[in-house]
C-alpha cells in the first residue's frame, strides 16, 4: 500500500457586481483569479504486515518527486442573468470566459515505457525526461435555464449547461502513457482541459410537511478525462469521448414537530469511446458508482437533545466487469459488492456547545467500500463498529 501527498499554496479573489436591470431582471457579473503552486509530490510505501495485523501505515520506503511540482493559474470573467418574466416563469442564462495558464521544469516520470522504475535495472532515466515547458488554453461556456411554477408548491425545471476544467496535472504528468512521446508543448489532447455539457431537467415541491426532488441529466464530453488501468496494472489518464447519465431523487417528511424521516436515491451510469470510432464501453467503477439509497429517522427526544439513525445501502455493479477492453480484459477487476449500514447519532446541547455521540457501522457489517473494490484491495475491509465522542463549541 502506498500514500501519495503533496503540498499546494494558492492564493487568488473574486469581484462580483449585482446590476438590477429592471423590476424582474437583474444581472450579476464580474471576475475571478487563482493562483496556484503545486509542490512535487511524496509518495510513501507502507510495512504490509503492519498494515494487516495492525492497521497503522508504517513507512518503509519514501520516493521524492514522483510527479513534478508545477503552477497554474486562471483567470475568470463571467455574466449571468435572471429574468422573472412572471409569477410563474423564471428565465436563466449566463456565458464565461476561463483562461488557464500552465507551466512546469524538466522533471523524470514515475515510469518509462516499459512501466520499470524501482525494481528493474532497465529503467531508462533518459527515456522518462521530459522537457519542462508552458500551455495556454482558454474557452467560452454558456449555459441556460428554465422554472415554471406549476403550482405556488411544485416547479419544473430544465437547465443546460457547460464546464471547463483542467485534468488532474499531478496524476498524469507523472503517469504519461508513453513518456518517451510526451511533451508539455505538444501532447495537446493529454492536456487540454475537459469541456462538458450538462443537460438536466426535473421537478421540486416543498410543501408545509413534504419536500421532494426529482431530476434526470445527462452529460457528454468530446475528451473525458478518466484513471484507467494498463497491461501492467498502472493507473493511467485517458482521454476520450464519454457520456454520463442518471437519476436523482429525495424525499423529506416531517409527520410531528419531533420526527423527520428522508431519504435519497440516485442511479447513474456512463460510457467512453477509447478509441473514437463510435464503440462505446462501460467506464469503470472509479468513475460510475452503483446505485445508492441512503435514509434517515430523527427524532427530536427533548429541545436539547436529539437522536438520529441513518441508513446507506450500496448496490452491486457487474457491468463493467462483464464488458471487455481492448485487450480482452474486464474493465474492472472484479465485479462491485454491495453493502449495508446503520449509523446512530446523538447529539446533546451541553454547556453552550453540543455533545455528540456517534455509532458508526451499528451492525458491524463488514464490507469494502466501492473504491477498494475498483483498486483490487477488497481484503481492506471498512471499520467495523465504532464509537466516536466529540464535543462541539461555537461563539
Amino acid at each position: 500500500m502506498v500514500l501519495t501527498h503533496a503540498e499546494e499554496e494558492a492564493f487568488g479573489g473574486q469581484l462580483q457586481i449585482d446590476t438590477p436591470l429592471s423590476e424582474s431582471a437583474d444581472l450579476l457579473w464580474g471576475a475571478d483569479f487563482e493562483w496556484q503552486r503545486n509542490g512535487a509530490s511524496i509518495t510513501e510505501e507502507a510495512d504490509p504486515t503492519a498494515f494487516d495485523n495492525r492497521g497503522i501505515f508504517q513507512t518503509v520506503n519514501q520516493y521524492n518527486n514522483l510527479a513534478p511540482a508545477y503552477d497554474l493559474n486562471s483567470l475568470g470573467l463571467f455574466g449571468q442573468l435572471q429574468w422573472d418574466v412572471s409569477d410563474a416563469f423564471i428565465l436563466s442564462g449566463g456565458m464565461r470566459y476561463d483562461r488557464f495558464g500552465f507551466s512546469v521544469d524538466e522533471y523524470v516520470t514515475f515510469y518509462d515505457d516499459n512501466f520499470n522504475r524501482f525494481f528493474d535495472p532497465g529503467f531508462n532515466e533518459a527515456e522518462a525526461t521530459i522537457a519542462g515547458g508552458e500551455r495556454t488554453f482558454d474557452s467560452t461556456v454558456f449555459n441556460v435555464g428554465t422554472v415554471y411554477k406549476v403550482t405556488p408548491e411544485l416547479s419544473a425545471f430544465a437547465n443546460f449547461s457547460q464546464g471547463f476544467s483542467v485534468p488532474r496535472f499531478l496524476s498524469f504528468l507523472g503517469f504519461p502513457p508513453t513518456p518517451s512521446s510526451f511533451t508539455i508543448d505538444g501532447s495537446i489532447d493529454d492536456l487540454q482541459p475537459q469541456k462538458v455539457n450538462q443537460y438536466e431537467i426535473g421537478l421540486r415541491g416543498r410543501w408545509d410537511t413534504v419536500q421532494f426532488a426529482l431530476a434526470g441529466f445527462y452529460n457528454t464530453s468530446e475528451l473525458g478525462a478518466r484513471l484507467v488501468e494498463n497491461d501492467r496494472g498502472i493507473l493511467t489518464l485517458q482521454r476520450a469521448p464519454e457520456r454520463i447519465y442518471g437519476v436523482e431523487a429525495s424525499l423529506d417528511w416531517q409527520p410531528t414537530e419531533t420526527w423527520q424521516l428522508g431519504s435519497v436515491f440516485s442511479w447513474n451510469e456512463g460510457e467512453s469511446d477509447p478509441d473514437d470510432d463510435g464503440d462505446f464501453q462501460p467506464l469503470n467503477s472509479f468513475s460510475i458508482q452503483p446505485v445508492k439509497l441512503t435514509a434517515y429517522v430523527q427524532h427530536q427526544t427533548t429541545p436539547g437533545w436529539s437522536n438520529r439513525l441513518q441508513f446507506l445501502y450500496v448496490g452491486n455493479r457487474d457491468r463493467a466487469f462483464e464488458a471487455l477492453n481492448d485487450r480482452g480484459d474486464p474493465i474492472d477487476p472484479d465485479p462491485i459488492e454491495g453493502y449495508f449500514t446503520v449509523d446512530y447519532i446523538s447529539n446533546i446541547a451541553l454547556g453552550g456547545g453540543t455533545l455528540q455521540i456517534g455509532v458508526q457501522n451499528l451492525l458491524n457489517n463488514q464490507y469494502s467500500s466501492v473504491y477498494s473494490q475498483a483498486l483490487r484491495a477488497s481484503d481492506l475491509a471498512e471499520p467495523g463498529r465504532t464509537l466516536t465522542i466529540n464535543y462541539r463549541l461555537t461563539w
